[in-house]
């Protein structure tokens, strides 16, 4: 079942990553990530109900961070990411061929917009998300939602 190999693809991303070389150990004021002005308003309506800045101090993305966002689709949860990771991290964005056919356009759109120059667009199966030779992530992330439950889950290796 594909939400069993997620899983188990989480947690063996989680197992092979390794201790950052560069991560800072401030973290960056996450409400001030969510209320910065140049959001979309499609964002701040997805804001109401998955609480933004307490979900990024949860999970302590900090700057110099490189995570690998599986399931990113649109891109919300990646930008808000990159913003918290800016200035020398990296977010990796993964969607499956399937999602990236259907998402294209508007992730293409959001990756244009300076916010989100730290973002790769990554095109892989959900069984092996990460790009070839991509290692030692900070943080990984994966957004699922199954019969209006929705479940923010991010592994961060310590």
């Amino acid at each position: 079942m594909l939400k069993h190999r997620i899983l188990a693809c989480l947690l063996t991303l989680s197992a092979i990553a390794a201790t950052p070389a560069a991560v800072s150990q401030t973290a960056p004021d996450y409400a001030a990530i969510v209320a910065t002005s140049d959001r979309s308003d499609a964002d701040r309506k997805l804001d109401t109900n998955r609480a933004p800045a307490q979900w990024l101090a949860f999970i302590g993305a900090k700057p110099g961070m490189k995570i690998l966002d599986i399931f990113a689709v649109y891109g919300w949860k990646a930008e808000l990411l990159a913003r918290a990771v800016a200035p020398d991290g990296k977010v990796y964005a993964q969607n499956s061929e399937a999602v990236f056919a259907r998402v294209k356009d508007r992730l293409d759109a959001r990756l244009k917009t300076p916010a989100t120059a730290n973002i790769v667009s990554v095109v892989r199966p959900f069984e092996d998300p990460a790009p070839p030779g991509m290692h030692d992530f900070d943080l990984v992330t994966f957004f699922y939602a199954y019969h209006a439950l929705l479940t923010l889950v991010s592994i961060a290796p310590r």
